[in-house]
């Protein structure tokens, strides 16, 4: 039915198929990996935990958007007292893209509300599941975030 030849191009095809489908979403130890520009889309929602910096551990509310219509992701940092922080309140707004090493890159782009002597930060984000966000934040005297799924009320 089929020629040598023929069943050589079926095996080819289905390995680059193979090979296009391994790649395209697998999970490793709950860390989500998929094609670049899709991993954003999977934390649209409300996300709570903290972050630390120089003031000490601050609350952190990560709110992540649908992408626009021009395919950002924008999302939006709250902060506030809460753990061991003398923190005042603020929030800024940020872009979120997928990075090129199967994370979340997040930019701040513009305070929403400033508090005195504060500055916007940008943050890594290494590990991601579907309830689990974690990384490192950039700025003077910061380190990392932690943040949980929020369910809804």
């Amino acid at each position: 039915m089929f020629g040598s030849s023929s069943a050589t191009r079926l095996g080819v095809a289905l390995g680059v198929f193979a090979a296009l489908w391994s790649t395209s979403a697998c999970t490793t130890e709950g860390t989500a990996h998929r094609v670049p520009g899709t991993l954003v889309s999977t934390v649209v929602g409300s996300w709570t935990g903290s972050y630390t910096c120089a003031q000490g551990s601050t609350k952190l509310t990560l709110t992540v958007e649908a992408a626009a219509d021009n395919g950002t992701n924008r999302a939006v940092f709250t902060f506030g007292p809460g753990g061991t922080d003398t923190a005042s309140s603020g929030s800024f707004a940020m872009t979120a893209a997928d990075d090129q090493v199967g994370g979340i890159a997040f930019t701040a782009t513009e305070w929403i509300v400033a508090p005195r002597n504060y500055v916007m930060v940008n943050a890594q984000a290494d590990k991601v599941s579907s309830t689990q966000m974690s990384g490192t934040i950039s700025g003077e005297g910061c380190t990392t975030f932690s943040v949980t799924k929020s369910t809804g009320v």
